[in-house]
């Protein structure tokens, strides 16, 4: 038996224990970060419940907390205008999905900023695009009439 053969057989043999370990160890990762998805998901839907209630000064540091696990787990920042507000004045109305897309999200964020800065056109315009890039998608049409009832008054 010469060197290539040994190393022929070495080989095979280190791959067959190898390749399943590769495979154990992907699906492990895989499976992992499904179930932190999921964890996500449920604190983000605690952090929801939370913010739908109607802000109390008693409850200011739970609703802190509430709109900390939204800018971490949903992807977009709120804010510091838009996080005040949840904290210490508005609520998240009923009916709003929690599993708006980015893009939505962006839409509907950005005209309660211009509302909070006084810019009703620029909000109005805004909450427009987001009625129109996601309206199919999720009934928002409630929710928008909600910022702007609460901002009109």
């Amino acid at each position: 038996m010469n060197g290539w053969d040994k190393f022929k057989i070495i080989s095979n043999f280190i791959c067959i224990l190898l390749i399943p370990i590769a495979i154990a160890y992907i699906g492990n990762i895989h499976s992992t970060s499904l179930k932190e998805r999921e964890l996500q998901g449920k604190f983000v839907q605690i952090a929801v419940d939370i913010l739908r209630a109607e802000p109390k000064y008693e409850d200011k540091q739970l609703r802190e907390w509430a709109t900390q696990v939204m800018n971490l787990y949903s992807g977009i920042d709120f804010s510091i205008e838009v996080k005040n507000d949840l904290i210490g004045v508005i609520s998240i109305p009923d009916g709003l999905p929690t599993n708006i897309d980015k893009d939505c999200s962006y839409f509907l964020n950005r005209g309660i900023e211009l509302y909070n800065a006084g810019d009703s056109i620029g909000a109005r315009d805004y909450l427009k695009k987001a009625e129109e890039y996601c309206g199919e998608k999720y009934d928002i049409k409630k929710l928008i009439n909600n910022i702007e009832g609460q901002h009109n008054n």
